[in-house]
């Protein structure tokens, strides 16, 4: 990362906080028996479209 701040392309603030946010900036995230965040993500997103479907009562499954 610091060759990218060499070239500009990142600021020390960003390589910080990916550095103490380090989640899916790294090759073989999840470990081992850990479960992805992108679950809950995915679950919600889920969620909205179910969500919003009932309410313009907009039946997807036939």
């Amino acid at each position: 990362m610091d060759e990218f701040i060499k070239l500009g392309k990142l600021t020390p603030d960003l390589v910080n906080a990916l550095k103490a946010n380090s989640t899916c900036n790294k090759l073989v995230y999840p470990g081992k028996g850990i479960q992805a965040d992108q679950l809950p993500e995915s679950f919600a997103d889920w969620f909205s479209a179910e969500v919003i479907s009932k309410i313009r009562k907009i039946n997807v499954r036939k």
